[in-house]
This record gives structure tokens, sequence and C-alpha cells, in this order.
């Protein structure tokens, strides 16, 4: 997947405006899955605080809870709270700099297959259920920025 184009980060910034209008958001990244010899590796192909988290590396994925629950079951996972946040991500004091109370990733799904994660932390006041009811379509629009 090479890195997208100025219309496909400009439909990914259009995607987080309507998500943060909705529910709220801190930040939001998409991070696409590669074949790493015989793991897995992940690559940001979109964010919207490109200083802290930026697109184009490619970091292998061990092998874990986490990665079974979003990856291979394509199950959406929340991290809510700092306890929560804490177990579940190796740079908890870099998701509370940015502000963030809550995480999710949201599988993005083409043909079947879990190709990419939705992330998308929200802050103090933002209103999950209305997020969460946004998920689904927000990973949809993922999943054609990223057929393009």
């Amino acid at each position: 997947m090479s890195a997208p184009s100025d219309a496909r980060a400009a439909g990914f910034d259009a995607l987080v405006r309507l998500i943060a209008r909705s529910g709220g958001v801190q930040y939001s990244t998409v991070l696409a899955f590669e074949a790493d010899g015989g793991g897995l590796a992940g690559r940001r192909v979109f964010t919207t605080v490109p200083d802290i988290y930026p697109t184009g590396r490619s970091k292998p994925l061990p092998a874990s809870e986490w990665l079974d629950h979003v990856h291979h079951r394509a199950a959406l996972f929340v991290a809510d709270g700092e306890a929560a946040i804490r177990a579940a991500y190796p740079d908890p004091e870099t998701v509370f700099g940015l502000g963030a109370v809550r995480l999710a990733n949201k599988p993005v799904m083409v043909g079947g297959q879990c190709v990419a994660l939705l992330n998308v932390a929200q802050g103090p006041g933002h209103d999950w259920d209305a997020l969460a009811a946004t998920l689904d379509d927000a990973a949809a629009v993922v999943a054609a920025l990223l057929a393009q």
C-alpha cells in the first residue's frame, strides 16, 4: 500500500471532522496490516497527529491478545480509562499527553479480511455512544479510501 494521495488524505481528514462532530475525537489514525515474513506488520497510512504518529513506517506486530482480538477476530477493541490504556498500549504517556481518555480500534474489513484498523482517541466529555454509532460507517469509508 503506497502513501495516501492528497485526495485520500483529504477524505480521511473530512471523515475525522464528521466523527468529531458526532462523538468527539482527540486524534485518529489508520494502521494498515501487512504480511511480514511469517508474521504481521502494521503501517500507519493516515494520521491527524503526524508529528507524534507519522505515516509510512512499518513495524512488526508481535502476537498478542490485542492483535488476536482486532485482527484475527476482527472485533472492536475499546480501552476506556487510564488503567485500560496502560494495560493495552505501549505508549500510554503519549496517549495521555494528547488528551485521550478512551481509545477505540475498529477493524476495517475488505472482502471478509481485516486489512486495517481505524483508531479513534476520545478526550474527557466526549460522547462514546455517539462515536460507537458511527464506527461501522467510518470503517467502511476508510476501506473505500484504502481501495483508491
